[in-house]
């Protein structure tokens, strides 16, 4: 017999007894009395015990259903799927309360206000030194006590118990919902922006690499007060979490970043943007010659290759040997497909896969979902940009619409940002002809990389985009030189 069936025939027997009990008149009124008051002491202690045991299967079973839910149409799983082990603090505490109050409308809803009216309607007994209304309602006093059970839901330890000497003794998964972690010139810091600008996020303004630097208590001292209120998950007006978000476009390159994700923050979601390897080359390129005017550096063909000597991974500190002035430039960056394959969501099991892969880096699968997008669909005019708000929407489980996409003044070398006339003399225009080696690289890299994401990435369940048909149209064209289309 399961939860609800046992407290539904308990309180049925306990309020028949009750029943059938008060209705003997011809007793003596003390002894009546006393049997009364006797039967409501139990009653209470019935109702009380079927109140938690009613919110803890209630609890369980809602998190079961978010587990299974499909999302964005793709046939993924929800968050927790899979064997996960002892449920964290953030997917115990702070998802099983979202679940109840606002992640599942309508019929879950429903559900949820059936189980506190069925309690109720069937046990008629004071709770909480409250009277139940004829109608079955809760008083103000059980509202209380149900307001302050949720309430409990949301508590989180000081900060003081969560870093100690700079070092991580608490769970913080709490504190950071999703994350973009790549590729730099493909959007990121619009993507940061953007997602800020709705009432139920926070996201830090500016780069935050605290994972790449084996830092998560730099990350945790910023955030705690962003995300929580007064000992609590932070809410909005309206009773939803704030989610918390950050951008750092290097993270899924760096040696230790995705170890420091999987360990502090499992289940955070990804946000990763990619571009076509030719036109990333010369955004990147451009924008570090700007940074650097009046010093120069490398030319364009003289970074072909690996950043580092020795080393796949990009460097954050100690590198050793870095090819001169390169400011982490070079065309092995652009093989997107190598970095992505490190969050562990294909088989790597076929020779097929691992020959377009062939790199050394490490894998440290990570369970959190993946959004992964082209930096084309930014552009509002193009068509595969239709549904990215709604999409990114639904991955975040935003309660609050994102602001319309809008073209900006000018991409690339036009862009506002870049004012100085006299270092953008430092720019290249990547479709000279003296660049011709590096971009023939670079695009056996893009057919690389679009074949290993069309073949093996998107088919995972954790692997989302938006308008999947436009997104593999955009893929088709790395594999071609922009600078000879027709």
């Amino acid at each position: 017999m399961d939860a609800m069936s046992t407290i539904a025939s308990t309180s049925t027997s306990t309020r028949d007894e009750f029943v059938e009990n008060a209705d003997h008149s011809d007793r003596p009124y003390q002894q009546d009395t006393n049997k009364r008051r006797r039967l409501l002491k139990i009653g209470t202690g019935v109702a009380l015990v079927g109140f938690v045991a009613a919110f803890v299967a209630l609890t369980a079973s809602k998190n079961d259903h978010m587990m299974s839910k499909p999302i964005l149409g793709q046939g993924g799983q929800g968050e927790g799927e899979g064997d996960r082990g002892m449920p964290s603090f953030r997917h115990r505490r702070v998802r099983e309360h979202h679940n109840h109050k606002e992640r599942h409308h309508g019929q879950e809803e429903e559900e949820e206000e059936a189980v506190f009216d069925m309690e109720w309607s069937q046990y008629h007994v004071p709770f909480g030194g409250g009277v139940a209304s004829t109608d079955g309602q809760p008083t103000d006093a059980s509202a209380a006590v149900r307001e302050e059970s949720i309430s409990t839901l949301l508590e989180v330890p000081p900060l003081s118990e969560l870093v100690q000497e700079e070092e991580v003794q608490g769970d913080i998964s709490f504190m950071v919902d999703f994350a973009i972690i790549g590729n730099p010139k493909c959007g990121t810091t619009f993507l940061m922006h953007w997602l800020s600008r709705t009432k139920d996020t926070f996201v830090h303004n500016g780069e935050l690499c605290s994972m790449s630097k084996n830092m998560p208590h730099e990350l945790t001292n910023k955030y705690y007060h962003q995300v929580t209120d007064s000992g609590r998950i932070a809410l909005t007006d309206e009773g939803h979490r704030i989610k918390g978000g950050l951008k750092c476009p290097k993270e899924i390159s760096t040696e230790s970043g995705l170890d420091n994700w999987s360990r502090f923050f499992p289940e955070t979601k990804f946000i990763i943007a990619t571009r076509h390897p030719v036109s990333w080359f010369q955004s990147f390129y451009n924008y570090h010659a700007y940074g650097r005017w009046p010093k120069r550096i490398p030319h364009p063909n003289e970074l072909i290759g690996a950043c580092y000597d020795g080393s796949e991974y990009l460097c954050t500190e100690n590198c050793g040997s870095m090819m001169p002035g390169n400011s982490k430039i070079c065309t092995d960056r652009a093989n997107f497909h190598h970095s992505l394959s490190r969050l562990g969501k294909t088989p790597m099991d076929t020779p097929e896969e691992l020959q377009l892969l062939g790199h050394g880096m490490s894998i440290v699968p990570q369970k959190g979902k993946v959004f992964l997008m082209e930096s084309s669909q930014l552009i509002p005019e193009n068509a595969s940009s239709e549904r990215l708000s709604e999409d990114i929407s639904t991955f975040l489980d935003l309660k609050y619409d994102l602001r319309p996409l809008k073209d900006r003044e000018g991409y690339g070398t036009e862009s506002h940002q870049y004012k100085d006339d006299e270092a953008k003399e430092a720019f290249i225009d990547i479709c000279d002809d003296e660049f011709l080696p590096l971009r023939e690289v670079l695009v056996q890299q893009g057919e690389e990389a679009a074949l290993w994401i069309k073949n093996y990435f998107m088919k995972s369940e954790d692997v989302i985009v938006s308008h999947p048909d436009e997104f593999l149209k955009l893929l088709d064209k790395w594999g071609e030189d922009p600078c000879r289309a027709d």
